[in-house]
């Protein structure tokens, strides 16, 4: 699909030992980063904590640019990358790779992540990263506006970091100047705050790393530890870069605190799981899990769900010669040799990348430049044949039509499009850039959606996958995803009201349902 983007990847490393090899922070951060690099391509940032004990020194090392992870690392210049190692030696530190989802393009390096926040008392000192996106922005922004703050960046990022200021200022006036800050405290005054998706990673003035999950539990973090540290990321197969194995899922409402004397885990807030179901359709790495169930797995029986109802069924099983099925790549790869196989057919390859560069990664004035040059085709493979195109998702429609246009060139007898995803009929407010009903190529056909999406591609058919194939498929309860950018249902008061007020200015309230989940309850923590 590759026209849609992902806010962020982080990953944070806390060693169990500080006495030891330094450098196994920003190694680690490398490697996990590069292991999420899909999620985000437009910037790289770290942030270390250098010491806990010894002298006084420089606390914080910090370093942004708008890098990929291995050019943000030195590249293959081995001298300027053991000065990079070198430099990001620590005992804990945090990495984001971003492509965000607010802000403008004018202070772009200024919106990387991590936040360093600058104090001269330790305790008020911090360094953070998130993945996510806040729905009530506007709200938290009018709020501080209110209060005299100057918002210099314009972003969710900034709106968290004064949160965390204000709520140590409150910690500092009601336990003295000497105060130690409550990371636990922090993480409840900001679930009672925040609408949205977060997963944050935190690095307090005394190098303790804190790990904070939204209730819903949007996004995926997990975390695990080997013999020399623990380490928390976005996805599974960041923690097996770095030897982890086994791995624990961050629980939604759930905060972690990694510290000199161990971790420590508390339940903050209660309420329904939100699961971003198109984290397993198109984000997450095949290699990584999806709220425990592998991704690989999910995305085969995507692919079988897809051919138990097809409409060409008894017609492939008579002429199978004469049709040719494949994936546009890489994330449909599996699902199409499911697909396949459900036929006693193999997928063939033939579609190839001829960049690297993911068609969300720039601006709308440039998506079009590079969808031109994303593709390439293998025409004799095709070529008379009857197409069976498998594709992750649809959502704007501009990847399709130049694959479309590719194929018509090699001379295919017929192109039939098949997608994993149901149709996407409503904008995401949690983190994915799809934020406007008119850009989806799905609402504009209400009635006889496929049929009109087939005639706008000029395809000779054009089928998604059926909600119930996409709930076999994924095997996490329905009640625990969160579906809004398929039937309108979101999950927190303010993706709500988000909706609200953009069907308001189109002139359609309709078609937000009433229902949304229950706002989060408090329940006890249990560490």
């Amino acid at each position: 699909m590759g026209e849609v983007k992902e806010e962020c990847g982080v990953c944070g490393i806390y060693l169990k030992n500080s006495k030891d090899n330094s450098a196994l922070v920003p190694v680690s951060i490398d490697l996990m980063l590069s292991a999420i690099q899909r999620r985000g391509q437009s910037g790289t940032g770290v942030g270390i904590f250098k010491s806990r004990e010894g002298e006084y020194s420089k606390p914080f090392a910090h370093r942004k640019k708008l890098l990929n992870v291995e050019n943000f690392f030195g590249g293959e210049d081995n001298i300027q990358r053991e000065l990079i190692v070198d430099n990001l030696k620590g005992v804990a530190g945090i990495g984001h790779v971003r492509y965000g989802t607010s802000g403008k393009r004018d202070n772009a390096t200024d919106q990387l992540q991590p936040f360093l926040r600058r104090h001269g008392k330790k305790s008020k000192r911090f360094c953070f990263c998130f993945n996510g996106n806040l729905a009530n922005y506007p709200e938290l922004e009018q709020d501080l506006l209110k209060s005299d703050y100057d918002l210099e960046i314009g972003v969710d990022t900034e709106i968290i970091m004064h949160l965390i200021s204000l709520r140590l200022k409150f910690q500092q006036f009601n336990s003295g100047e000497n105060f130690e800050p409550d990371f636990f405290d922090i993480a409840r005054s900001l679930m009672e705050k925040l609408d949205g998706a977060y997963s944050l990673l935190m690095l307090m003035g005394n190098g303790d790393l804190g790990v904070v999950r939204d209730p819903q539990g949007f996004k995926p973090l997990v975390w695990g530890e080997n013999e020399d540290f623990y380490a928390v990321a976005s996805e599974t197969n960041a923690l097996r870069q770095v030897g982890i194995k086994n791995f624990k899922i961050v629980e939604p409402g759930s905060v972690i605190l990694f510290s000199k004397t161990g971790v420590k885990v508390a339940k903050i807030f209660n309420t329904k799981k939100a699961h971003c179901h198109f984290e397993a359709v198109y984000f997450e790495n095949d290699t990584s899990h999806f709220e425990n169930i592998p991704v690989h797995d999910i995305r085969w029986r995507f692919g079988l769900e897809l051919a138990k109802v097809d409409p060409l069924a008894e017609e492939i099983r008579k002429n199978p010669r004469s049709f040719v099925i494949f994936p546009a790549p890489e994330t449909a790869n599996l699902a199409a040799r499911a697909f396949a196989s459900h036929f006693n057919l193999t997928s063939e390859d033939v579609l190839k990348k001829i960049s690297s560069k993911r068609g969300f990664i720039n601006s709308k004035e440039k998506r079009a430049y590079l969808m031109n040059r994303i593709y390439d085709v293998v025409p004799h493979l095709i070529k008379d044949k009857k197409a069976i195109l498998i594709e992750d998702s649809v959502v704007r429609g501009e990847t399709l039509k130049k694959i479309v246009k590719l194929l018509k060139e090699a001379c295919t007898k017929e192109i039939h499009i098949r997608v994993t995803d149901p149709p996407i009929k409503c904008p995401c407010f949690y983190g994915i850039d799809m934020s406007t009903y008119s850009e989806l190529i799905a609402n504009k056909y209400p009635q006889d959606t496929e049929k009109n999406i087939a005639k706008e591609m000029e395809v000779d058919s054009f089928k998604y996958q059926t909600i119930d194939g996409l709930k076999n498929s994924l095997l996490v309860a329905p009640e625990n995803l969160c579906l809004a950018c398929l039937n309108g249902e979101y999950p927190t008061e303010f993706g709500k009201k988000r909706a609200q007020t953009l069907l308001k200015n189109s002139g359609n309230e309709s078609k937000v349902p009433e229902k949304i989940y229950d706002r989060p309850e408090f329940c006890d923590g249990k560490e």
